[in-house]
């Protein structure tokens, strides 16, 4: 099972001299303070474009950094930001025509236990056998 864990991502000031720089400020970020003096405990880091991305085995810890980053005068400047809810997908074969909209959300309600209020329909196509 692929567990997400409690992220913070650290957007650094507009760069306009280029990666180089981000590269050197995300550098700083990491070093700017001791994980273990605050008591944060950190799965890892990653670099996706120009945001730092910070990997917390729990809720508590990525609290602790974020506290951290905003007192830090250095990294006052810093935008910390909870990473956006990803939605999921799925694609679901050979229903009838004669089928309504609400009939399979209602299914899909009942199977998932969640609302059939959460579930829209992205786009239709064709089936394998039309």
């Amino acid at each position: 099972m692929n567990r997400r864990w409690p992220t913070a991502q650290a957007h650094g000031p507009a760069n306009p001299q280029g990666t180089c720089r981000q590269e050197r400020n995300n550098h700083q970020i990491k070093a700017s303070f001791n994980l273990s003096t605050i008591g944060a405990k950190v799965s890892g880091f990653r670099q996706i474009s120009n945001v730092l991305t910070i990997d917390c085995p729990d809720e508590e810890s990525r609290e602790k950094i974020i506290e951290k980053v905003k007192v830090t005068e250095y990294l006052s400047s810093v935008e910390i930001k909870k990473p956006e809810k990803r939605f999921p997908h799925c694609i679901i074969y050979d229903i009838p025509k004669a089928m309504e909209e609400e009939d399979v959300f209602h299914s899909l309600s009942q199977a998932t236990g969640m609302e059939s209020s959460v579930f829209k329909i992205s786009f239709k196509i064709k089936g394998r056998g039309e």
